[in-house]
């Protein structure tokens, strides 16, 4: 997961990167960090926003857009899993890394869909999790 954020003991990085993995139903034990540059940012059209970090702004300003980033990744790897089995996406779940099909006891892992799923047009809306 790319965090535009600065770690600074603050706890910034692990922080959104949990946000992320909570919306994208993924095993934690399997997350990796690591930060774009700001070349990249830049060659992006800004997709990471700003980098700035300063002031404990860094999950106060980005927690919504990282959750949603997650919840975006989640729908797309289950409409390319979906897409394969030729079964509604409704019809299938996401939990801990893989994309499952109950009714025929199919799954798949997230990597294996990943290349698919980068293919498609992301959904406009997704419903974010009760933070509850």
């Amino acid at each position: 997961i790319r965090i535009a954020r600065s770690e600074m003991g603050q706890g910034t990085l692990t922080g959104l990167a949990q946000l992320v993995a909570e919306e994208l139903n993924c095993d934690w034990s399997k997350v990796t960090t690591e930060y774009p540059s700001p070349a990249q940012n830049l060659a992006r059209d800004r997709v990471w926003g700003n980098f700035s970090t300063g002031g404990s702004r860094g999950i106060r300003e980005s927690h919504e857009y990282v959750r949603i980033g997650g919840a975006v990744a989640r729908e797309m790897l289950i409409a390319a899993a979906a897409a394969e089995w030729g079964v509604p996406a409704s019809e299938c779940t996401a939990r801990m890394g893989m994309v499952t099909h109950a009714a025929s006891d199919r799954a798949t892992f997230y990597g294996q869909l990943a290349a698919a799923a980068a293919r498609m047009t992301p959904p406009a809306n997704v419903t974010l999790k009760d933070p509850k």
